[in-house]
Protein backbone atom coordinates (compact mmCIF):
# COMPACT_ATOMS: atom_id res chain seq x y z
CA UNK A 1 0.00 0.00 0.00
CA UNK A 2 1.11 3.52 -0.87
CA UNK A 3 1.93 5.98 1.48
CA UNK A 4 -0.84 8.72 1.49
CA UNK A 5 1.01 11.80 2.54
CA UNK A 6 2.31 13.53 -0.16
CA UNK A 7 5.84 14.56 -0.35
CA UNK A 8 7.26 17.79 -0.70
CA UNK A 9 7.97 19.43 -3.99
CA UNK A 10 11.33 20.15 -4.67
CA UNK A 11 12.09 23.77 -3.88
CA UNK A 12 8.82 24.04 -1.41
CA UNK A 13 10.42 22.76 1.80
CA UNK A 14 7.78 22.70 4.76
CA UNK A 15 8.74 24.88 7.66
CA UNK A 16 8.79 22.86 10.56
CA UNK A 17 6.60 23.32 13.23
CA UNK A 18 6.44 22.44 16.77
CA UNK A 19 2.76 22.79 17.79
CA UNK A 20 0.96 26.29 18.28
CA UNK A 21 3.11 29.01 16.44
CA UNK A 22 1.14 32.13 17.68
CA UNK A 23 2.26 33.28 21.37
CA UNK A 24 0.61 36.52 23.05
CA UNK A 25 2.38 38.70 25.17
CA UNK A 26 0.57 41.47 27.68
CA UNK A 27 2.27 44.70 27.73
CA UNK A 28 1.04 47.98 30.36
CA UNK A 29 2.11 50.31 32.17
CA UNK A 30 2.63 49.52 35.82
CA UNK A 31 2.16 51.31 38.60
CA UNK A 32 4.47 54.34 39.05
CA UNK A 33 6.26 53.81 36.02
CA UNK A 34 6.02 56.43 32.06
CA UNK A 35 6.17 53.63 29.70
CA UNK A 36 4.84 50.10 28.82
CA UNK A 37 6.64 46.77 29.55
CA UNK A 38 5.66 43.58 28.62
CA UNK A 39 3.75 42.05 31.92
CA UNK A 40 3.60 38.54 30.59
CA UNK A 41 5.25 36.69 27.80
CA UNK A 42 4.99 32.90 26.64
CA UNK A 43 0.77 32.83 26.57
CA UNK A 44 -0.41 30.01 23.63
CA UNK A 45 -3.69 30.75 23.89
CA UNK A 46 -6.01 34.15 23.03
CA UNK A 47 -8.35 32.96 25.15
CA UNK A 48 -5.59 33.18 28.14
CA UNK A 49 -4.46 36.05 26.79
CA UNK A 50 -7.78 37.87 27.42
CA UNK A 51 -8.66 35.86 30.61
CA UNK A 52 -5.43 37.19 32.20
CA UNK A 53 -5.70 41.26 30.35
CA UNK A 54 -8.95 41.30 32.44
CA UNK A 55 -7.58 40.26 35.57
CA UNK A 56 -5.05 43.29 35.32
CA UNK A 57 -7.89 45.77 33.85
CA UNK A 58 -10.61 44.79 36.46
CA UNK A 59 -8.66 44.51 40.02
CA UNK A 60 -10.07 46.35 42.61
CA UNK A 61 -7.98 45.09 45.67
CA UNK A 62 -5.07 46.97 46.14
CA UNK A 63 -2.77 44.57 47.96
CA UNK A 64 -2.78 42.62 44.41
CA UNK A 65 0.53 43.34 42.96
CA UNK A 66 -0.86 44.14 39.42
CA UNK A 67 -3.55 46.34 41.07
CA UNK A 68 -3.20 50.11 38.91
CA UNK A 69 -1.76 48.66 35.72
CA UNK A 70 -2.83 50.83 32.72
CA UNK A 71 -3.14 50.63 29.16
CA UNK A 72 -3.26 47.20 28.85
CA UNK A 73 -3.35 45.42 25.44
CA UNK A 74 -2.10 42.02 24.29
CA UNK A 75 0.42 41.21 21.52
CA UNK A 76 -0.20 38.71 18.72
CA UNK A 77 3.44 37.08 17.85
CA UNK A 78 3.12 34.76 14.78
CA UNK A 79 6.33 32.55 15.29
CA UNK A 80 5.62 30.89 12.27
CA UNK A 81 6.85 34.01 10.20
CA UNK A 82 10.48 35.72 10.03
CA UNK A 83 10.30 39.11 11.92
CA UNK A 84 10.37 42.02 9.42
CA UNK A 85 11.69 44.77 10.48
CA UNK A 86 12.70 46.74 7.48
CA UNK A 87 9.99 49.30 8.48
CA UNK A 88 11.47 49.79 12.02
CA UNK A 89 15.28 50.64 10.43
CA UNK A 90 14.82 54.15 8.59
Amino acid sequence: MANPRKAPRPGKAKRPTTGNSMEYIIWGVPPGEEHEEPLVTGLKTKAKATEIMAMFNNERDRSKPWYGVTKVRIHSLDLSEPPDFTKAIQ
